[in-house]
């Protein structure tokens, strides 16, 4: 028995390492969820995270979501993306937001840096890295295509009508010309606009060829992601393709071999970022403009997410909010608050992904509660269990600060994707004149809850625990061990459970097996003691 245990104990601590390597865990938030607000998340497991632009105040590569009418000089262009002011076309609680189209003829209008324009190319909105290629980017952007899209785009039979509309170039790496561009593109089908992903390295063109508009319905504001990691072995060189945190499947899931990558000009990364990148020459009638806003890079996928949703899932459409690192530790993350169009009088789920694309697949319940206004209160709100949902009478309206303090809760709640505001009047869609000069686009520079509230949260442990137990005596059920099936019907924590808690197994989706060791030996050192006490 001594050495049956003794072993069960030493592989319990030789396989516990890897399984605390696991997803990140949250314990905690404290701050306000208003726009720039200050938010700290408090957990374990959140790994590192560089700061990608020093001249800024966030840790990302860049930032910009139009809201101070003028976009930050880290970005440029050459024309720029007209400046777009009507809020009838813009994202829930946004002023601003950036246009793009090519015209037929010279168009007047002010670009999103203040300098007033007249030429055809309305479009291109650039993170220009210089000499600087990074193999690890992750590019973001929210983007509408209003009402009427489907019928300017098909203006002229057999014109190629195709726009790139989130981009990744590696610029001059084909001397004298670009190499291959990992890029989101729409075009005229033969039947339908198509939603393409592209990567020039002999796998162009792939994707599950969706309508555009299935995912993204005209008149509504969707977000598009691309993550790039060049830095894996060949044949697994990743490319991932989200929209709204829904995963595009494609019939290569990864870059080609590494003699096509070098031959292509990808093979040593990436240095021009682009959204509304390129269009093809439109109509002055038919018009068919794309609108951005939120645009977001990075050289990691390490981020944090608030969502509608109570589990992260990469096979549905998901309303998701990034928020702005600007302080990142192991075991503490501090953002700059980025609520966007999302709705903060309902249930909100945080998420922390770590560089290695690992999250914590439960999202962290922020309690309704405790989005209240910073001047507001919660003093009937009642104390929340571990399951609650039902909203506090004091929760936040949509768009407004709310000051968070939180117990670690979780709540099922039906999935809800708002994507933003209905832009479906093409009147609206008017042009800001300006003088009739071109004048050169900007430098690149640098191209409570109340308080029985908060003590249940202490006693989340033996929550924990019990949760793992009955964990445990479902595997054990599975296998016909009726002894421990019944030892396991005791909720008390031992200490060995509480380590398995510790390491935020019980967070991982379908992750059950993997932290099936700890929890077995857990139950068999429980069932030996209990004979050794006979």
């Amino acid at each position: 028995m001594k050495t049956s245990t003794l072993f069960l104990t030493l592989f319990t601590m030789m396989m516990l390492p890897l399984y605390c390597l696991a997803a990140p865990s949250v314990s905690g938030i404290s701050g306000t969820i208003g726009q720039g607000q200050t938010l700290t998340i408090s957990g374990s497991g959140f790994g590192t995270h560089a700061d990608h632009n020093a001249s800024r105040h966030y840790l990302a590569a860049g930032w910009e979501n139009f809201e101070t009418g003028v976009a930050d000089s880290v970005f440029s262009g050459n024309s720029g993306p007209e400046l777009v002011t009507n809020t009838a076309l813009q994202k829930a609680n946004s002023n601003y937001a950036a246009k793009g189209y090519r015209w037929a003829t010279a168009h007047a209008y002010t670009n999103v840096w203040g300098a007033a324009k007249n030429t055809t190319t309305m479009y291109g909105f650039h993170l220009d890295l210089g000499e600087t290629f990074q193999k690890k980017i992750f590019i973001s952007g929210w983007f509408m295509f209003p009402e009427g899209f489907d019928t300017g785009i098909y203006y002229q039979d057999g014109d190629l009508d195709q726009s790139k509309f989130i981009c990744m170039t590696p610029r001059g790496t084909l001397n004298p010309g670009d190499g291959g561009k990992t890029y989101f593109s729409t075009r005229g089908g033969a039947s339908f606009v198509t939603e393409n992903t592209n990567t020039e390295d002999g796998h162009l063109g792939e994707g599950d060829h969706t309508p555009l508009f299935t995912n993204s319905p005209m008149g509504t504001w969707h977000r598009f992601d691309i993550y790039a990691d060049l830095t894996k072995p060949e044949g697994q060189k990743i490319h991932n393709w989200y929209v709204d945190g829904r995963k595009v499947i494609r019939n290569h899931e990864f870059y080609n071999a590494d003699a096509n990558l070098t031959s292509a000009g990808i093979v040593n990364g990436f240095n021009y970022l682009s959204w509304l990148m390129y269009q093809f020459a439109g109509d002055d009638t038919y018009v068919w403009p794309q609108y951005l806003d939120d645009a977001f890079a990075n050289f990691t996928q390490a981020r944090v997410e608030i969502s509608e949703s109570p589990t992260w899932n990469e096979t549905v459409q998901t309303h998701k909010e990034i928020q702005i690192p600007t302080a990142w530790s192991d075991t503490s993350i501090t953002v700059s608050a980025n609520p966007g169009s999302i709705d903060t009088s309902g249930d909100l789920y945080l998420y922390v992904i770590d560089d290695t694309g690992l999250v914590n697949a439960n999202g962290y319940l922020i309690d309704p509660c405790a989005l209240v206004s910073a001047t507001g209160g919660c003093a009937d709100a009642g104390t929340p269990g571990p399951d609650a949902s039902a909203p506090g009478p004091d929760a936040a309206a949509p768009g407004s600060d709310a000051t968070v303090s939180t117990p670690d809760a979780e709540s099922p709640r039906a999935d809800a994707t708002e994507m933003g505001v209905d832009a479906r009047d093409p009147s609206l869609d008017a042009h800001t004149p300006g003088p009739d000069a071109e004048s050169p686009g900007p430098d690149a520079a640098g191209s409570a809850p109340d308080a029985e509230a908060a003590a249940g949260d202490a006693d989340r442990p033996d929550q924990d625990a019990a949760l793992m137990v009955d964990a445990s005596a479902s595997l054990d059920a599975t296998r016909g061990d009726a002894a421990l099936e019944s030892d396991a019907a005791d909720a008390s924590p031992r200490p060995m459970e509480t380590i398995a808690v510790g390491c935020g197994c019980e967070t991982q989706s379908g992750a059950i097996w993997p932290c099936a060791g700890l929890l077995l030996a857990a139950a068999l050192l429980r069932k030996r003691g209990r004979r050794a006490a006979a």
